[in-house]
């Protein structure tokens, strides 16, 4: 809308037949322009002060769950590591079987 106005102005007050409102070369709109840069400069600051205070919760908050994550990690591949300990000592599925074959097989030779 800024940017159609400025054309507006501009086109107004440069094509001859057209009353010219500003008659001393666009010193308003110069004027105009710098009193919103004035106005919006501190806000845009602010804004962005906003942000960063905004940014660094969420990084903090990132970080967070990150240690969380990692301590999960941790504990998950200790529990891991205790299972695998553990089945260290079970029996297993094809031990079981070649004792099995073993026994079958040690019987059908008393028969």
């Amino acid at each position: 809308m800024q940017t159609v106005l400025i054309i507006c102005w501009v086109a107004f007050n440069t094509l001859p037949g057209l009353p010219h409102f500003d008659p001393y070369a666009f010193l308003f709109l110069t004027l105009i322009l710098s009193l919103q840069a004035a106005y919006s400069a501190p806000l845009i600051l602010l804004a962005q002060n906003r942000q960063d205070d905004r940014d660094r919760i969420n990084l903090e908050q990132d970080r967070a769950q990150y240690r969380q994550s990692a301590a999960d990690l941790d504990y998950v591949a200790r529990e891991l590591a205790a299972v695998r300990l553990a089945l260290g000592e079970v029996v297993t599925r094809d031990f079981l079987r070649s004792e099995l074959s073993r026994l079958d097989g040690g019987r059908d030779t008393d028969h």
